[in-house]
């Protein structure tokens, strides 16, 4: 039983951190999209799927987003999106 307290707690820790990512990273683009983000932080799964539908991928990332089971997994594979696309943004700045 305490194994099962201990990983979801895991789970609530990742979850949490990746959304405070996210938000990191969409805080260079704008406070609007930090709103939606802020509406969403207690659905997981609703939020990467917002992140999914609206952020600029192409429709063959869209599709493997959309159709992933696991949340936290398709809210890595957004944030790592963002960091590259932050990091270019940056980058061309500099």
């Amino acid at each position: 039983m305490a194994h099962g307290i201990h990983l979801l707690l895991l789970v609530f820790c990742v979850k949490n951190w990746l959304i405070d990512e996210i938000s990191q990273h969409l805080a260079v683009f704008g406070a609007s999209l930090l709103t939606e983000v802020d509406s969403r932080r207690t659905d997981a799964a609703g939020l990467s799927l917002w992140l999914a539908a609206n952020l600029p991928f192409n429709d063959q990332l869209k599709l493997q987003l959309l159709a992933m089971q696991s949340p936290v997994k398709r809210l890595r594979c957004e944030l790592g999106f963002l960091a590259k696309v932050c990091m270019k943004f940056i980058l061309n700045y500099l």
